[in-house]
């Protein structure tokens, strides 16, 4: 009796794979700023998981949901957008799911990117190091972002220098 339970066991293990391999959502859309333009690079992730896709140059997606359940939260975010949430109601199949994000410029947080294994000095770096504050921005009274930057830079480097001279 023991072989016939196992030519049991595997004959519905392999009937209840094609089940379990439909039992996925895959979603596709397109990611677009207000002008309607692709947005590359934005994410999309299953909010609350590590599951997630990064959208194409033109902004198109294709995520695979590989447990679906009611009430998924599909979470987009991109640099310089504000962020977007749709609860899916389909839990299995395909679907289609376009987002437009609206600009929220003014309210990025401050960027760091970093890479050294050793501690170096300042000075010694070979990239240029810039903080603009937005009081600064504020005052800088320039209608673009890159602008204020341009401002609050240089007088940065001019700070720099005077204290260089200070110091010899």
């Amino acid at each position: 009796m023991r072989p016939t339970l196992r030519l049991l066991f595997v004959l519905l293990s392999f009937l209840a794979t094609p089940l379990l391999a439909s039992a996925q959502l895959t979603v596709t859309g397109r990611i677009t700023d207000p002008d309607g333009r692709g947005i590359t690079g934005a994410q999309v992730l299953i909010e609350g998981t590590t599951i997630g896709t990064a959208a194409d140059n033109d902004g198109t997606y294709r995520l695979v949901v590989p447990l679906p359940r009611a009430g998924i939260i599909l979470l987009v975010r991109a640099l310089g957008y504000r962020p977007m949430r749709q609860a899916l109601t389909q839990t299995a199949g395909s679907m289609t799911q376009d987002f437009r994000l609206t600009r929220d410029v003014l309210r990025l947080g401050e960027i760091v990117v970093t890479s050294s294994r050793a501690e170096t000095e300042r000075s010694t770096l070979g990239a240029t190091i810039a903080t603009v504050s937005g009081s600064e921005i504020a005052q800088a009274n320039t209608p673009q972002l890159d602008a204020a930057h341009r401002v609050g830079a240089h007088r940065q480097l001019v700070e720099a220098q005077r204290e260089d001279r200070v110091r010899l």
